[in-house]
């Protein structure tokens, strides 16, 4: 079996997406599919290879399409790109004639819809002209939510033809032989305070400014610490949460070291809004899986979202949107309950590997 992931972006990449389609391609590899990436040469400001960038063990063919670079001219620019490389991957399946063509993209999967069965992995709950479209032209759909699912049901697409799979983590990358003063003593951290971590995007659906205004409520003792965000959005957040006393934000570091900060802290924080329906009913954040694989208390909001992955049992789920009672949840994970909630949450996240998900497509999809 020969699956095209096409994928219109550079990896590796600050943003989540180079982590996913990275191990669902070795995954679906190491499965015994014969996977090739299909990306376009854009500029890439991360000099590494892919590969050990992402800790990929089980390599697989990427093949890069040239095509114009126009990303940097805002959304006209971006489209133009996109097409074009969309037309350029057409010609590439019509010469080489995989079996299925995989991705998450709908316009370069709506062009290789009229070549080739294609599987659509849909993360965004997009509804344009090509995502309608592609519901019907598509064998298959991958939805990471049942909201998602929900979605697409509701816009007639017939249920058996959707499968939800949520997204996943390397287990064994995050389930560290580190303490936390270990871990700390490495990062330069705080050796004696209450740490609070967020890893990952500042998007306003994500609700990092929902946690720096938690702070607000900490002890002197106590400090929240920010992992992540592209360079502008570390600007922005600085600006308005910078001279917080009990705030530090680190920014962009490599996925590499995300272990060893979620090892340094007392609790793991996942503040997401309810305010944007992508934050409330479509997402599936990896960071909640690699929370849970670090063995670390969680505080998440309380979210129909959320609560398909966490549950009271595994995590303290707070009210979405309230600094208070994110603050109150944060200084409750600390106690006893809150490693009893990190240990369910670790048997848990047994279930999440990028292996069992890749077994899931493939026996969904093939």
């Amino acid at each position: 079996m020969k699956i095209f992931y096409i994928l219109n972006g550079t990896v590796p990449t600050e943003k989540a997406y180079g982590i996913q389609v990275m191990k669902t391609c070795e995954a679906l590899t190491f499965a015994g599919v014969e996977v090739t990436l299909v990306i376009p040469i854009l500029e890439n400001l991360i000099p590494f290879d892919p590969f050990s960038y992402y800790g990929i063990k089980t390599e697989f063919p990427v093949v890069k399409r040239r095509v114009p670079d126009t990303v940097r001219f805002g959304f006209f620019g971006f489209f133009f790109q996109t097409l074009c490389f969309a037309w350029s991957t057409f010609f590439y399946i019509k010469r080489m004639s995989p079996d299925i063509v995989f991705g998450r993209e709908e316009i370069p999967l709506w062009f290789a819809s009229f070549l080739k069965p294609v599987v659509w992995e849909t993360h965004t709950g997009a509804k344009n002209f090509f995502a309608r479209s592609l519901t019907h032209r598509s064998k298959k759909i991958i939805t990471i939510s049942n909201g998602l699912k929900d979605l697409y049901v509701s816009m007639g697409v017939s249920s058996e033809k959707i499968a939800v799979i949520p997204d996943a983590v390397d287990i064994g990358q995050f389930d560290i032989a580190v303490d936390k003063e270990e871990a700390r003593a490495v990062l330069g951290l705080p050796r004696t305070k209450k740490i609070a971590v967020y890893t990952g995007h500042f998007y306003r659906w994500k609700g990092t400014d929902v946690f720096a205004r938690a702070a607000s409520f900490f002890s002197d003792q106590e400090v929240a610490v920010f992992v992540g965000g592209t360079e502008e959005d570390i600007m922005e957040f600085k600006k308005k949460f910078g001279e917080e006393k009990n705030i530090l934000i680190l920014g962009h570091q490599l996925h590499e070291k995300m272990p060893l900060y979620m090892k340094a802290a007392d609790v793991l924080v996942l503040p997401n809004t309810a305010k944007y329906t992508v934050s409330r009913l479509y997402t599936s954040p990896m960071k909640v899986f690699e929370y849970m694989a670090s063995g670390t208390p969680i505080v998440a909001s309380d979210l129909p979202s959320i609560r398909e992955i966490l549950n009271k049992s595994n995590a303290f789920l707070v009210a979405p949107d309230d600094p208070k009672a994110l603050a109150d949840g944060i200084k409750g994970a600390t106690e006893a309950l809150g490693q009893s909630c990190a240990a369910q949450a670790r048997l848990d996240v047994e279930n999440y590997s990028w292996q069992k998900r890749a077994e899931k497509i493939i026996e969904f999809c093939i």
